[in-house]
């Protein structure tokens, strides 16, 4: 037990001076150092790869379209809430097909809110974006749409 202790007490500030090297080198590495799983931003020398989630809300019979994140979108759930929400209920064609009449209504009600003006038909799209730093400033090379899936269509 003593070796254990002893083991932390020099393990834990190695790490951490570790971490505090790599972060005056370039940014921070927490939690993605500890945790991999948490990373968002994905960094690949001077291009980077960012996730974007939104909930687009056609407005009109034109198909303009109005994008809200879901943050904007769901504003009564908790920040810290959110992502898992998003992930847990949305990721999956399978589960938003199984949404009921009275979910997709809520949809509709929620679009018409944020709008001010009748929603018809609301999407779910994942798009990754690509951009490189030129002169100190990100510039967006591409954007890709990894899924786009119809929430709530318009009742004609």
């Amino acid at each position: 037990m003593k070796r254990l202790f002893i083991f932390v007490l020099i393990y834990l500030p190695l790490q951490y001076a570790v971490v505090g090297i790599v972060g005056l080198k370039s940014s921070e590495p927490w939690p993605a150092f500890v945790f991999p799983g948490f990373k968002s931003v994905y960094v690949y020398g001077d291009s980077y790869q960012l996730n974007d989630f939104v909930l687009a809300v056609e407005i009109n019979d034109n198909r303009l379209m109005r994008e809200f994140t879901p943050r904007q979108f769901f504003y009564e759930i908790p920040n810290s809430q959110l992502a898992g929400f998003v992930r847990t209920n949305l990721e999956s064609a399978v589960d938003i097909r199984a949404f009921d009449s009275s979910t997709r209504k809520w949809f509709h009600e929620r679009g018409n809110e944020l709008l001010g003006t009748p929603a018809r038909n609301i999407y779910y799209v994942h798009r990754r974006r690509h951009m490189t730093r030129i002169d100190g400033r990100l510039k967006t090379d591409s954007v890709k749409v990894v899924k786009r899936v119809r929430i709530a269509e318009v009742a004609d």
